[in-house]
């Protein structure tokens, strides 16, 4: 099943000059339908309902929970050494009202380019709520040329390689949510390590049932979709020709797109698993960015393999180097819900 939504996009840059290599950090917000604020809403505790609070275990993860009769709170950490998702499932028969979301993320990257995301996506599987961040260091030095026909193929790789570590905290508060079953997910990476904590606190009849975690988010960028033809040169150009990438999900497809450039355009095509097609469709013009209809950022989707098919031809500011030739950005993770 596929969801489609629209986002606000805010962007936030640094540069940094380094000896013979200019690096820019490129900081993206996607926000959908959602207030963000980096505040904290406390819960206030009725007296005349004492606050409940039971401690449950399932498998290595302990969750706490709190209730006083109309407000509900939730506290969960990741067990594992390496849990870069996080899954809350929970049951709502009204709509209620979440009055804060707070998410502590702690992870390492090794042998990375460059690329991490982090943030929250609530999902009932037919409608997605998401919010992300993505954080991209660029470097102009950078160069990368695949060229195929026919039997000849060509690869220049020179492309880098980092090794960090984040620790990073975000906060939503005071948003809606319809009634329902719905999934809490959180997640960062790519990583080595990762530890993810989260406090949800709501207001109106809510359920917490249950919490699964795992380590399999992904990052794509221009150059793992090989086709015909594949150019990056540093921050100025990304060209893709019918790139191509296949990848197999063994529960639930959780995909987030993010692209941006001064100029160009860019096409991802995708097939799911039972035969269902979309199309992300992009442009870019003066510094820009507009999105075709029925293009979705996020999708949320069944297991099996999807197919991916990439064009793009993407120029970044010819005087100033802003905003660069970004390029897709795609986070993938295979969710296994609770």
């Amino acid at each position: 099943m596929l969801q489609m939504i629209s986002s606000k996009v805010t962007i936030m840059h640094y540069k940094n000059k380094m000896k013979f290599v200019n690096k820019i950090i490129l900081g993206i917000l996607l926000a959908s339908f959602i207030t963000s604020s980096l505040s904290v809403n406390s819960t206030t505790v009725s007296p005349d309902h004492p606050m409940i609070e039971e401690v449950l275990t399932e498998g290595e993860n302990t969750y706490t929970i709190k209730n006083d009769g109309s407000n509900f709170s939730f506290h969960g950490v990741t067990s594992g050494e390496n849990a870069n998702w996080y899954v809350l499932k929970f049951q709502t028969s009204t709509q209620v009202k979440i009055d804060e979301l707070t998410v502590k993320y702690t992870y390492r990257n090794e042998d990375y380019p460059g690329v991490d995301w982090w943030g929250y996506a609530i999902t009932n599987l037919t409608w997605t709520r998401w919010h992300a961040y993505t954080l991209e260091f660029l470097n102009e030095s950078e160069r990368f040329f695949h060229f195929q026909s026919g039997p000849f193929n060509f690869t220049y790789n020179h492309l880098d390689t980092l090794n960090k570590n984040h620790s990073r905290t975000a906060n939503w508060r005071n948003f809606g949510n319809p009634a329902g079953t719905w999934y809490l997910i959180c997640y960062d990476g790519p990583s080595v390590q990762s530890k993810i904590e989260v406090y949800f606190n709501i207001t109106g009849n809510v359920e917490f049932l249950s919490t699964t975690e795992g380590n399999s988010t992904t990052v794509l960028l221009p150059e793992d979709f090989l086709g015909n033809a594949n150019v990056k040169i540093g921050t100025k150009l990304v060209g893709v020709l019918n790139g191509k990438k296949t990848i197999n999900v063994n529960h639930t497809f959780l995909c987030l797109h993010y692209s941006f450039s001064s100029w160009g355009f860019e096409r991802l095509r995708y097939t799911s698993p039972s035969g269902m097609s979309g199309n992300l469709n992009y442009f870019f013009w003066d510094k820009s960015r507009y999105r075709l209809p029925d293009t979705p950022d996020c999708i949320v989707g069944e297991a099996g393999t999807w197919h991916f098919t990439l064009d793009a031809l993407l120029v970044g500011g010819i005087f100033n180097n802003w905003p660069p030739a970004y390029g897709i950005s795609l986070l993938y993770a295979d969710i296994m819900l609770p």
